[in-house]
C-alpha cells in the first residue's frame, strides 16, 4: 500500500476555523489514482470550544458524519475506485434532526432514555472552534 501524499500535506495545512461570521465551512481536495489508498481524518481537537449542542458535518466521497462534543472525530481508510479529485468538506450544522433522536433500527440502547437533542443549534456570531482536516 502506498501512503498518499495527502498525509504529508495535511500536516502542513493550518487547521480550519469555523465561526458564526464568514468562515462557516472548510474543504481540502486530493488527487488520487485508481486503486490508490489514503487515510482521511478530521476532528475537533477541543470539543469544549463548540457552542452548546454545536455540531459540524464532515463528508468525504459519499461518507458523512456529524461531529459533536461526545464524538469529535472522523476517520476513514479510502481506496479510490477511479482516478480523480476527491474533496473533504466540513460545515457547521445549525438545523438537522440529531441521529440520537431518530428511532433505532438495530438495538434500543440507552441513548433513547436521555432527553432529545435540539434540532436547531444556532452558531453564535463570532464564535470559533478549531477543526483539523
Amino acid at each position: 500500500m502506498r501512503v498518499s501524499h495527502f498525509l504529508v500535506f495535511a500536516s502542513l495545512l493550518p487547521a480550519a476555523e469555523f465561526s458564526g461570521d464568514l468562515t462557516r465551512s472548510a474543504s481540502t481536495a486530493i488527487q488520487l489514482a485508481a486503486g490508490e489508498t489514503a487515510e482521511i481524518s478530521a476532528g475537533l481537537p477541543s470539543p469544549s470550544q463548540l457552542p452548546p449542542n454545536g455540531r459540524v458535518s464532515v463528508e468525504f466521497a459519499g461518507y458523512r458524519k456529524t461531529l459533536h462534543a461526545l464524538d469529535p472525530d472522523f476517520y476513514i481508510v479510502f481506496r479510490a475506485p477511479k482516478a480523480g479529485k476527491y474533496t473533504l468538506n466540513a460545515a457547521v450544522v445549525e438545523e438537522a434532526e440529531p441521529e440520537f433522536n431518530l428511532p433505532r433500527w438495530r438495538e434500543t440502547g440507552t441513548v433513547q432514555k436521555v432527553s432529545a437533542l435540539p434540532v436547531r443549534t444556532p452558531w453564535p456570531a463570532g464564535h470559533k472552534a478549531r477543526l483539523r482536516l
